[in-house]
């Protein structure tokens, strides 16, 4: 490991500690796993009492190494209003601690252990959505190929302005950060072709079958294009799919106009009436899928 990568490894981590969201409303639980380290998450139940919930498994953004579940709390519990679900807001391990891919396994094994709880939980496993945000949307998109390949397809993806494309990491990042994020993202040589990395690399099989995609995207930010290749791709093989542009929405708009994100460029009034215009999408995008699947 470079001195570079060490320095930089430190400095994530005492950022990360600062930015725990203190006594959040969501219900922290650890969700056991067979031989490995439980999954951190959040819980958040709607007020409204008919069962079973459709359920939302909230993954946060961050560059894959920065946040905290805990950041998403008050925008988890409006969305289990607004779409009338059960929320698991998974704080996952972050790159600086286990390479990938390590994150997307405990997301896949998340949702796994919830299905197989389902009736405890009052939840319908038949109404199962992964919903992520930047990082937080490439980790959605290559734990649903995981789940799929486990023979669970879950009844939604909502992908957030999404990185899916490790190949294009220089394209986006630039060609200084990219070398650095090379050693911290893969260190043990893995692929970064592997669909399970990059999910846009996923072939036609692996694809076909999925059931509904509800893209967000922005359109200053050049992930829309991943975006709209992946959407393409999905097309293609007759996945149903929803997408929306927000053209002056910024990066990161959903999840920073929330009272526990701190002061920043993108969190300002335009940008929060844009955040909440973009829940009320995804939450009226969910609710007819789910319907549809009752």
């Amino acid at each position: 490991m470079s001195l570079k990568l060490t320095f930089i490894k430190y400095a994530v981590r005492r950022k990360r500690k600062k930015e725990v969201w203190k006594n959040p409303v969501g219900q922290r639980f650890v969700v056991p796993r067979d031989g490995k380290k439980g999954v951190d998450v959040l819980l958040y139940r709607p007020k409204q009492t008919e069962k079973p919930w459709p359920v939302i498994f909230n993954i946060h953004g961050g560059a894959w190494v920065g946040c905290d579940a805990s950041q998403m709390d008050s925008y988890c519990q409006d969305m289990a209003e607004k779409c009338g679900a059960f929320i698991v807001n998974i704080n996952y391990t972050k790159l600086d601690i286990r390479p990938f891919p390590y994150p997307q396994k405990e997301i896949r094994d998340t949702a796994l252990w919830f299905r197989d709880h389902a009736e405890e939980y009052g939840i319908d496993p038949e109404r199962f959505a992964l919903m992520g945000y930047s990082a937080g949307g490439h980790l959605a998109a290559a734990s649903a190929l995981m789940l799929k390949e486990r023979g669970f397809n879950v009844s939604a993806q909502v992908l957030c302005y999404p990185f899916l494309d490790f190949a294009e990491m220089g394209c986006i990042m630039g060609d200084d950060s990219s070398s650095i994020m090379e050693e911290f993202f893969f260190p043990d040589g893995v692929d970064k072709r592997d669909p399970h990395i990059s999910p846009i690399m996923a072939a036609e099989e692996q694809l076909k079958g999925m059931k509904n995609v509800v893209f967000v995207t922005c359109k200053a930010d050049p992930l829309h294009l991943q975006a709209e290749r992946y959407r393409d791709k999905l097309l293609a093989v007759g996945v149903k799919v929803s997408y929306r542009m927000y053209d002056d929405a910024l990066h990161g708009f959903l999840e920073v106009n929330h009272k526990e994100y701190p002061p920043q460029e993108g969190k300002n009034p335009v940008q929060e009436r844009l955040a909440k215009e973009a829940e009320d999408y995804i939450a009226a995008e969910l609710k007819q899928i789910w319907g549809d699947e009752r």
